[in-house]
């Protein structure tokens, strides 16, 4: 009977800090989560290194497994894409440098938003998430050269809209993606 005792302590005990390890793992998780203005907030999900070897030829763009057209514009939308009635909306494009380009939609909803981006050229790029209520700067990061990121925006309302901003001083190929949670 001891036997038995001592191994249900051992499995008791076990479980304990096994669940304490989980429980820290998502302490450190959360406390990467940005709290953002107007009810936004985002957390980085995933950052990969890939091996980008390509010269960039802006007349035979670096783009590998897109099934969507190219999907690009240098104004600001005035369209809306809504996530959860007409899927995933895909983005991808060659660019010339110095130059800002802008998602073709303001993106709607949900509340939750996970998005992901790969820089597929030779040049580090920015990439800025704006309100589209006011095209305030919501969040903005680098995409540095053959780097791929994914991020969960959440918001406080389906209702919310936000679009996508990128920039780069050098020539760029880009490809991503937004969806719903």
């Amino acid at each position: 009977m001891k036997k038995v005792k001592k191994s249900y302590l051992m499995l008791i005990v076990s479980s304990v800090v096994a669940f304490s390890i989980l429980l820290n793992v998502k302490l450190a998780s959360a406390s990467e989560v940005t709290q953002l203005s107007d009810g936004f907030k985002v957390q980085l999900i995933e950052k990969k290194q890939h091996n980008i070897s390509n010269v960039y030829n802006p007349a035979v763009p670096v783009l590998d497994n897109l099934v969507a057209p190219i999907v690009r514009g240098a104004n600001k939308p005035t369209k809306n894409w809504n996530v959860k009635t007409q899927g995933v909306y895909n983005m991808q494009a060659s660019w010339g440098g110095g130059n800002n380009l802008y998602s073709n939609y303001n993106v709607t909803g949900d509340v939750y938003y996970p998005y992901y981006f790969i820089n597929q050229g030779l040049h580090d790029m920015v990439v800025y998430l704006k309100n589209s209520s006011n095209n305030s700067v919501l969040y903005s990061f680098t995409l540095e050269k053959g780097t791929s990121l994914r991020y969960l925006l959440s918001t406080s309302s389906s209702s919310s809209r936000f679009y996508f901003q990128f920039y780069s001083s050098g020539d760029y190929v880009f490809s991503g993606y937004v969806t719903h949670g």
